[in-house]
């Protein structure tokens, strides 16, 4: 899907389920009020410019190199702006699902203890921490389970299911269910977090911002929680659905302030 904010059409292509694109067109000052489009990845190795076949090794690398080297030029005989891609990644699925049948806890799990506030006594967390095919999972006598640290959609439910195997025996998962996306984008220039909160916060947008107990601002959009640092790097959580990250994108890129 691509998407022109800001002009009077848009036009839309396929793309993967697991892809969100959000466009942010150039200005006059690229710097002063900047524009662009981002798609979401899920494999770091694809970093390569597609204007000059240059790679890259991460995510600021690429987009300083696409905005500098391929700055989008407005086109006075057309009204609309061209547009630049910069690139962001998932690095991390949470997802949940119910097996059905008696509970095998693996020999590897292992189990957490933690204090409580009350009474200060050490309690055992009543799941059972097990890792495996480079994913997290919670187990519960219950037999709910928690999925953490998934960075591809597309293998994240078979990945499940083979866990579902060795925990009771057979690949049959229930109620399976993406809970939570985080995503991550790196930007090639500094924030003025500052400005940009009092920018936002005229919007009735509500927000957080305190650089004394936490470094980054808050925003909580209606479709994910936004987390800017003055560094250029924005993260986005509680996240449904990836459509959701292009929708916040939209809003928030309209209203950054750069140093």
């Amino acid at each position: 899907m691509l998407l022109t904010w800001g002009t009077k059409s848009a036009t839309s292509t396929s793309c993967a389920p697991e892809t969100a694109v959000c466009c942010w067109q150039s200005a006059d000052n690229l710097y002063k009020q900047p524009k662009s489009e981002i798609n979401v990845i899920h494999d770091l190795s694809l970093l390569s410019c597609e204007l000059c076949a240059q790679t890259f090794d991460n995510l600021a690398d690429y987009n300083s190199h696409k905005l500098k080297e391929h700055q989008p030029k407005r086109s006075y005989g057309n009204p609309h702006f061209t547009t630049v891609t910069l690139m962001a990644n998932i690095v991390n699925i949470t997802a949940t699902f119910t097996l059905k049948g008696p509970v095998k806890i693996p020999e590897k799990a292992e189990y957490k203890h933690y204090m409580t506030k009350k009474s200060g006594n050490i309690v055992r967390f009543p799941g059972a921490i097990y890792k495996n095919f480079g994913h997290t999972f919670i187990l519960y006598k219950s037999g709910k389970v928690i999925c953490v640290g998934g960075r591809k959609l597309d293998i994240l439910e078979s990945i499940c299911k083979k866990v579902a195997k060795i925990v009771i025996g057979h690949s049959r998962i229930y109620d399976f269910e993406i809970k939570n996306f985080v995503g991550c984008l790196s930007l090639p220039n500094f924030l003025d977090l500052n400005s940009t909160a009092e920018l936002i916060k005229r919007q009735n947008v509500r927000i957080a911002y305190d650089p004394e107990l936490f470094a980054a601002l808050l925003i909580y959009t209606e479709n994910c929680l936004v987390l800017l640092f003055h560094t250029g790097k924005v993260i986005f959580t509680g996240v449904r659905e990836i459509q959701n990250i292009e929708k916040s994108w939209e809003f928030v890129s309209n209203h950054l302030i750069w140093k």
